[in-house]
């Protein structure tokens, strides 16, 4: 097994995949990943993926897992 590949969460190979869903009618508008999870963390696949396609009248929700540390 590639290191790249590990998964700490589950202990294992693994892919990371993000699915974005529209709140209130539960829609899947966004999928992204299929990348090595020990190479990926959510917060960089978000920033690859998601955060460059959300317009200005976009707004996002996210748990805990894509908390930004900022600068510093």
């Amino acid at each position: 097994m590639e290191r790249q590949d590990y998964s700490h969460k589950f202990k294992h190979a693994g892919l990371r995949y993000e699915i974005g869903l529209a709140l209130g009618c539960s829609k899947i508008v966004h999928i992204g990943g299929g990348v090595p999870a020990g190479l990926w963390s959510v917060l960089k696949l978000a920033r690859h993926c998601l955060v460059k396609r959300v317009t200005a009248e976009e707004q996002a929700a996210a748990d805990l897992g894509y908390r930004d540390p900022g600068p510093g």
